[in-house]
């Protein structure tokens, strides 16, 4: 498994680094924290599975074994994540 961010749709596909200037990090620090507050609004279990999948790299199907679900429990899961994080993102 890897630490970085996979590349899906409507997923960020690469890591975010901070700006040089000192206004711009100020933006990007608050980014980063507005942005971990959404996934800590997420229910544990599925920020769970979503953490798996898009900063970890597991497959739904290695996820699915890992939390014994149907794999297609998991795919349903992610979608929902995915759904809310861009809602709430835009």
């Amino acid at each position: 498994a890897t630490s970085s961010i996979s590349a899906t749709p409507g997923m960020p596909s690469k890591q975010a680094r901070a700006p040089s200037t000192s206004t711009g990090f100020s933006n990007w620090a608050m980014q980063e924290i507005e942005n971990a507050m959404l996934l800590q609004s997420i229910n544990p279990q599925d920020r769970a599975i979503f953490q798996l999948r898009y900063f970890d790299g597991y497959s739904a199907e290695e996820i699915a074994q890992m939390m014994n679900l149907p794999p297609g429990t998991i795919r349903s899961k992610l979608s929902r994540c995915r759904k809310f994080l861009k809602q709430n993102l835009e």
